[in-house]
């Protein structure tokens, strides 16, 4: 696979829909397109996307711009989670491997540029003779503990860590392949799912929390499935008491659980580990060996990514 960086986003400031669609449309041409032409296609998306993101940013996050970035607090949530927050959707290139990912520039931006104007993009490297390299901070994410949601056997030597937002396109995208990934490596490979909620509010998130507490592990697999399957029109209150119900929930518990928000905390953590593990972004997915050695693999990448990671750890 190939990936070219480019200072270039996907940002939702348009529904899920649109953006999804935006790609298909571009993609079309991309192919019917000769070389020049394919240059020119990739110079008008760049451009116009990171002017479209920037502006959002601006309306959505002044205090990003307006205030000076020597007087912001050390550990404000916003500032570390800017670079998220721009990423947001990242244009992925299918067919022929490329990745566009968001590195935002301009003042009061946060940047995981190498140098100026040479955007460092954290992707899954090619493993040289199939020997996953660690990415160094991927080192530091939490230890997969009993208060996490795991899919498959929770005592596999492989475990797939994914830092993920309901709310994220491509998120839903790579639903399905850790599923596969499960379902192949039967008991060697375990998927556990954390939050990290940049697009939007932490509703779903908690929703489905509620949904663990009081329906199970079980429950909230099936509740995740729904959303991602749904995604289009799944991201709302009156859809998450549905699901709640359709799992056998009891709806007022459901609710008394959602507005106590007693989940927000939790949340916020996970959050914070993700960002001290190198997660920029949603989709973000930690391998981790058997020895407790880890490695990122950024994005919804094909199964064959994560299987260059895994196969050599088992």
């Amino acid at each position: 696979m190939v990936l070219y960086p480019y200072k270039c986003l996907f940002v939702r400031f348009a529904n899920a829909d649109v953006v999804r669609g935006s790609i298909h449309i571009i993609n079309l041409h991309y192919f019917m397109a000769d070389d020049s032409m394919k240059d020119a296609i990739k110079h008008e998306v760049i451009e116009h996307l990171e002017e479209e993101a920037k502006k959002y940013i601006k309306k959505r996050f002044p205090e990003m711009y307006d205030t000076p970035m020597s007087t912001r607090p050390k550990e404000s949530r916003l500032e570390r989670l800017a670079l998220p927050i721009a990423i947001a959707f990242a244009g992925l290139f299918v067919g022929i491997g490329l990745i566009l990912v968001a590195v935002l520039g301009g003042d009061g931006n946060s940047s995981s540029s190498g140098s100026e104007g040479t955007p460092t993009v954290p992707v899954a490297q090619a493993p040289t003779d199939n020997v996953p390299v660690p990415s160094g901070s991927a080192d530091n994410v939490p230890p997969v503990t009993d208060d996490d949601h795991i899919l498959g056997d929770k005592d596999a030597p492989v475990k797939v860590v994914e830092y993920s937002d309901f709310a994220c396109p491509f998120c839903a995208s790579v639903h399905p392949t850790l599923k596969q990934i499960v379902d192949e490596y039967d008991g060697e490979v375990a998927w556990v799912y954390r939050h990290f909620p940049v697009l939007g509010t932490n509703d779903a998130a908690e929703a489905s929390e509620c949904i663990a507490e009081l329906g199970g592990n079980d429950a909230f697999w099936n509740f995740t499935d729904y959303i991602f399957d749904n995604q289009a029109t799944a991201i709302n209150a009156a859809s998450y008491e549905q699901q709640a119900q359709a799992l056998g929930i009891n709806l007022s518990s459901f609710q008394e659980c959602v507005s106590s928000g007693r989940y927000a905390q939790k949340i916020q953590e996970q959050m914070d580990g993700g960002a001290d593990s190198g997660i920029t972004g949603t989709p973000g997915n930690i391998v981790i060996g058997p020895d407790g050695s880890a490695y990122l693999v950024s994005g919804a990448q094909p199964i064959s990514e994560f299987k260059n990671v895994i196969d050599p750890l088992l």
